[in-house]
């Protein structure tokens, strides 16, 4: 199977950028989702304000963690794409668990506010601090892309070798 390392991550990760990341900067949970959005059969737009919430740890509060709570919201989205019948939660569960062990020992912790080292981004001073701290950059680079790829590996789109 084809990684998503292979498909080109900074290629991809520029040409979402460059589409969404107009005005305020876009969080963690809005580039993974559109990340995730572009490489599997989720819907537009339902897929990406089903995670934007969770930018900064649920609304910039340094609880769980954007990118990983859009690779959950993703993983869902994608069990969906066939309506299981019965408890939708048995069409997630194994992936999900998969992939939190993995983000687990990966990061070390799925909290926005230990990833960081910030308490809350609520704080306009606090968000100027993170981003000027290389705080965005860091995320990308450790746990966006750990999310994408992850979810990708869990849940490969129909041709995704052939990209």
């Amino acid at each position: 199977m084809t990684s998503y390392s292979d498909l080109g991550f900074e290629k991809a990760l520029k040409e979402v950028l460059d589409r969404i990341d107009v005005g305020p900067h876009c969080s963690c949970a809005d580039i993974t989702m559109e990340l995730l959005r572009v490489h599997l059969p989720l819907p537009w737009p339902q897929s990406r304000y089903a995670a934007a919430g969770f930018g900064g740890g649920v609304g910039g509060s340094a609880g769980p963690c954007g990118a990983f709570c859009a690779g959950i919201v993703a993983l869902s989205l994608y069990a969906a794409r066939d309506e299981p019948v019965g408890c939708a939660a048995e069409a997630v569960e194994s992936a999900a668990q998969k992939f939190f062990d993995a983000w687990v020992e990966a990061q070390g912790s799925y909290v926005c506010g230990e990833l960081t080292g910030y308490p809350s981004l609520r704080d306009h001073h606090v968000r100027d601090e993170f981003f000027a701290s290389g705080g965005v950059e860091k995320c990308t680079k450790e746990r966006i892309r750990f999310a994408v790829e992850k979810v990708l590996e869990l849940a490969p789109s129909p041709g995704a070798a052939a990209r």
